[in-house]
């Protein structure tokens, strides 16, 4: 008997200490930094989380874009945001262009070069560091042309 209050206390120790393993989210986005700008082009180096390896990457391009769009990026030439700063309005009320720019993967004719620079896997994602490429002057004709920010100087 004493053998067998023994082996159910030690049983029950051993379940209660068994945790359920939580599933941590990522965050989608990281550090962003400007890296160097050249002829209507701007380098940036960018930190991105997903659950694949590929759309961890397009995470990193959009997130390039959309901080040109609208935050700017310090010390280069693109500080000030191409947009402006309300993001979530914009996007309302652009809604077709955003769609076509990003679901549609237009933002890729602006991303001439993406290369990355490493990637770490987690149990449930990969996050990227790449060196994305944006060509901040063809992106501007295109919102100017798109109605979605005046020209300059008009």
């Amino acid at each position: 008997m004493n053998l067998l209050s023994s082996l159910c206390i030690i049983l029950t120790i051993a379940l209660s200490s068994c945790a359920s393993v939580e599933k941590v989210n990522l965050p989608k986005r990281g550090d962003i930094t400007f890296v160097s700008e050249s002829d209507g082009t701007t380098k940036i180096k960018v930190v991105a989380a997903a659950e694949s390896y590929d759309d961890a990457v397009k995470e990193a391009e959009v997130y390039a874009i959309e901080q040109i769009f609208f935050r700017g990026l310090a010390n280069s030439q693109q500080r000030m945001p191409m947009i402006g700063t309300g993001e979530s309005s914009e996007k309302s009320k652009n809604k077709a262009f955003f769609d076509d720019l990003f679901e549609k993967n237009r933002y890729k004719s602006f991303v001439p070069e993406s290369k990355p620079i490493g990637s770490v896997k987690y149990g449930q994602g990969v996050q990227v560091e790449m060196l994305v490429t944006v060509d901040h002057r063809s992106l501007r004709r295109d919102l100017e042309s798109n109605g979605i920010i005046r020209k300059l100087g008009y």
